[in-house]
């Protein structure tokens, strides 16, 4: 039995930067200081995962999986930093994270410019959603309740 070869796919390039059509990685989270993630208005971190977003191709498979879990944990983290939202715990919060890196990098275990790319990113983003989803649920509720009173 003989490998087959990986199909090879061309990520979006991202009108603020983000990745490439190379593949080349915009950046992760190794760049970004616990100063810079804690001072007020510093949007870096979810721009970086917007901008990974906007790579993704509605056509695939994967990445039509992996859009809306990475959309609910992106404004998790945005109503999180921005103080909106105080009620994530620390656990929750540094797994979240660390999901968010390993979907950010491109060449990772499967590199996302290969075609099930981000079949990897897919299970890590799960796994952490899966450890974590008591919590995501109450905040999705919240989103809910925030947005019917007009927040």
């Amino acid at each position: 039995m003989t490998d087959k070869p990986s199909k090879s796919r061309t990520l979006k390039r991202s009108p603020g930067g983000g990745i490439d059509s190379g593949g080349e990685p915009g950046g992760n989270l190794r760049h970004i200081t616990t100063g810079e993630l804690r001072r007020a208005g510093n949007t870096r971190l979810t721009e970086m995962i917007a901008a990974k977003l906007h790579t993704l191709d509605d056509k695939a498979f994967m990445d039509r999986q992996v859009r809306p879990k990475v959309r609910v944990l992106l404004e998790l983290l945005r109503d999180t930093l921005a103080g909106r939202y105080p009620h994530l715990s620390v656990a929750a919060f540094a797994e979240i994270l660390l999901a968010m890196d390993y979907f950010l990098e491109v060449r990772d275990e499967i590199p996302d410019t290969q075609d099930r790319g981000l079949e990897d990113d897919y299970r890590r983003i799960t796994a952490a959603w899966d450890r974590h989803d008591r919590e995501i649920a109450g905040y999705q509720g919240w989103r809910i309740l925030a947005a019917a009173r007009g927040e």
